[in-house]
């Protein structure tokens, strides 16, 4: 996904990819800013496993901020790939190169957030050419970084996403297949990424009935006279506690 991404955006990559990596697939992308790192650390937030593809040799970071992220990976049993030799600098001309190893590696695409000339696009078409799956997460139509997503889907490159269900949906058949498993509905993948929430407290409740399932900035929800600024933090702190937001 898109480098220049929304905070919303960067919370569903990191959501979508821990529940992919609690289900049991390994999250491949390219240690970038924004997306690609929000993906790499919510694999590595639930002890999953994750690979980074980078646009340089393996000895090097790029971005440089990454590091940290870099050897997180390295500790915790995932792998850097690269098919740049030891030693060479990042090159714009080698993103390109590296999304398409990403497509190469995978078993599909997932696209949270891409602007309509976003190497991420190179990416999903990539994965098309190699007769990978490809998915996209829609997002509002006034938002620059959902037109990519929004345009593979027009054009029917991609798959609606909402969840992680979807993705398991697809791609578990498949894997059971591959390894003399009976086929069947996705059961055991849902439930994991769906666990039971608990309801929340008596203001909790009110909150998260009032903010009508949708995206909501702190000053909205205090001007609808649902609490003062302090109040409503911490009600939604219980909130994302229990799963609810």
């Amino acid at each position: 996904g898109s480098r220049a991404a929304t905070r919303v955006g960067l919370m569903q990559a990191q959501r979508l990819a821990g529940e992919l990596a609690m289900a049991g697939l390994a999250i491949t992308s390219g240690l970038a800013s924004g997306i690609d790192g929000a993906a790499h650390e919510g694999a590595l937030a639930v002890g999953g496993i994750t690979l980074a593809v980078l646009g340089c040799g393996p000895d090097r970071v790029y971005p440089p901020r990454h590091d940290g992220l870099m050897q997180r990976i390295r500790a915790e049993g995932g792998l850097l790939v690269s098919e740049l030799a030891p030693g060479t600098l990042p090159c714009a001309w080698h993103f390109p190169r590296r999304n398409r190893v990403i497509s190469a590696l995978s078993l599909g695409v997932l696209v949270v957030e891409a602007g309509p000339d976003s190497g991420s696009i190179i990416t999903a078409r990539a994965a098309c050419d190699m007769s990978r799956d490809v998915w996209a997460v829609p997002g509002p139509v006034q938002s620059l970084q959902s037109r990519g997503c929004h345009q593979l889907i027009r054009q029917g490159q991609a798959m609606l996403v909402e969840t992680a269900a979807d993705v398991l949906t697809d791609v578990m058949p498949r894997l059971r297949q591959w390894y003399g498993q009976p086929a069947g509905p996705c059961r055991n993948g849902s439930d994991r990424v769906r666990p039971p929430r608990a309801e929340p407290g008596a203001a909790a409740l009110a909150l998260r009935d009032g903010m009508d399932w949708q995206v909501q900035a702190i000053d909205d929800l205090v001007a609808a006279g649902l609490g003062t600024p302090g109040a409503i933090l911490a009600a939604l702190g219980e909130l994302e506690l229990l799963g609810w937001v």
